[in-house]
């Protein structure tokens, strides 16, 4: 459907609020959740949607957007495909979408439907895209480690600077110290890339962001001062 303020896009991937792209819509306007009949499947890190007449739902998000925006919105959708497989296998279509607003009738949106072969392909049973099998949580056990790693390296650095002694063991200190307290950075931003990748372990990460930015505050304070004393 379209008219004169524009036309209706529906987008079930990350372009969807809270997905990893969403700011790529923050110029369209925000119409309504909506659902389409259909099936959901992940093609390459991207959604391949099925519409059916039949069966269950596929939960969307309905926007309305100039033309310029529609074709847009379109690219970024499947932007995690190959380029090849994005031109010949995904063909953006007019789907009825139903509003969740009560009193709204359906209406015409244009989306991107999977064209290629449904075979192979892991299916979103609930047809919410962000239910989907998500990648494997490298990056907040790695956010995990660094934030152990600031009370244990400082431990360490103190040690080894009592074994090893005098200007020597005064330089490894540092070293090993200033290690340490940069490890809540470099476990913030471990942790902010796991949202990116959608990993698995989401309550983790939310447990870790917060105290992973708690600790970088005094962690970097204590680096400073610690580069003002040695040099």
């Amino acid at each position: 459907m379209s008219d004169e303020s524009g036309e209706f896009v529906l987008v079930c991937g990350d372009l969807r609020r809270g997905g990893a792209q969403a700011f790529l819509m923050e110029s369209a306007e925000f119409f309504a959740e909506g659902l389409v009949r259909g099936q959901l499947i992940v093609v390459d890190g991207c959604p391949g949607l099925i519409p059916r007449t039949w069966g269950g739902f596929v939960k969307g998000e309905i926007y309305r957007v100039t033309k310029g925006q529609r074709e847009q919105s379109g690219d970024r959708e499947v932007r995690a495909a190959d380029e090849e497989q994005a031109k010949n296998d995904f063909q953006q279509v007019l789907l009825e979408a139903i509003p969740h607003h009560q009193g709204r009738e359906p209406v015409m949106a244009w989306g991107w439907k999977w064209t290629g072969p449904e075979e192979g392909y892991p299916v979103v049973e609930s047809g919410d895209w962000q239910d989907r099998e998500m990648s494997s949580p490298w990056c907040t056990w790695i956010a995990f480690v660094c934030l152990l790693f600031l009370p244990v390296g400082y431990v360490a650095a103190t040690l080894l600077a009592r074994l090893v002694g005098g200007t020597k063991g005064g330089w490894l200190f540092g070293a090993c110290a200033s290690f340490a307290f940069l490890s809540p950075i470099a476990g913030l931003t471990a942790a902010l890339l796991g949202n990116l990748r959608r990993e698995s372990a989401r309550t983790v990460r939310g447990i870790l962001v917060p105290l992973l930015a708690i600790a970088a505050i005094p962690a970097l304070i204590a680096l400073v001062a610690l580069l003002r004393e040695l040099f």
